[in-house]
């Protein structure tokens, strides 16, 4: 009898430190993972700024460029309609 509770306070003792090292492993791997996942989070936060303020530089520089677009067309058209009005020759473009 003594024997089987002597086993049976080893087979305790063993269950109890399989328990702890899996609560330990747990933790440390719940630990990493949360770290990796704030890591990835924050790394995808970067790109998705990134984006967007390249998105808006690219749109101001589109808007600047159409506006310049807009200005020669409105002067070539403004040139025309002055030349055909006056019949002057159109002035050549620099």
């Amino acid at each position: 009898m003594e024997q089987m509770n002597e086993i049976t306070g080893e087979i305790g003792n063993i269950v109890k430190r399989s328990y702890e090292q899996a609560n330990e492993t747990s933790t440390r791997l719940t630990t990493e993972a949360t770290k990796a996942m704030e890591d990835s989070f924050g790394q995808t936060r970067e790109l998705v700024e990134l984006g967007l303020r390249t998105q808006k530089a690219l749109w101001g520089e589109w808007m600047k460029s159409t506006e310049t677009a807009k200005n020669l067309w409105d002067d070539m058209i403004r040139n025309y309609s002055k030349a055909y009005e006056s019949k002057a020759p159109l002035k050549a473009a620099k």
